[in-house]
């Protein structure tokens, strides 16, 4: 692979995370990244990244993995947070319904957020969506832009 880029504007990160992290809280984030993967034991698992795009933590951003499992797997039993979690952007969710993961991008979803240690590191965490009917009836805030990510 080769390319070109421009890191012009870019605070060099020297040490994996190194940045600021979330403080423990809620939050309304907004999904600006999915990456489609699949988990050891097939089922299709979407990574988000879900950055904050307001108030004294914009910039800051979470990843997190949703794991879509079938009936007959052995992730069977997270099915109900990727259901929460679809209801929470405002996705069809129960049933039998096709998803797209394309569809998620630019949502907005309240979350909260905790840390957990990842190689001796603190790291943020999604420790839970939080159903906002209000938001979920529009789901039409601003989206940011790609001069607002911070990547």
């Amino acid at each position: 692979m080769q390319g070109q880029t421009d890191f012009y504007g870019v605070d060099e990160q020297k040490e994996f995370g190194s940045r600021e992290l979330l403080p423990d809280g809620k939050y309304n984030l907004q999904i600006v990244e999915t990456l489609g993967k699949e988990t050891k034991k097939g089922d299709p698992m979407i990574s988000i990244k879900l950055l904050c795009v307001e108030g004294q933590y914009s910039g800051s951003w979470v990843w997190d993995n949703i794991v879509i499992p079938t009936p007959d797997s052995p992730g069977w039993g997270i099915a109900g947070r990727t259901m929460h979690f679809l209801h929470c952007i405002g996705e069809p969710f129960q049933g039998n319904f096709a998803w797209n993961s394309d569809n998620w991008m630019y949502k907005n979803v309240k979350v909260s957020v905790g840390k957990e240690l990842y190689n001796d590191k603190p790291k943020n965490i999604i420790s839970g969506y939080l159903l906002d009917e209000k938001s979920n009836q529009t789901n039409t805030t601003q989206k940011a832009t790609k001069d607002d990510l911070p990547f």
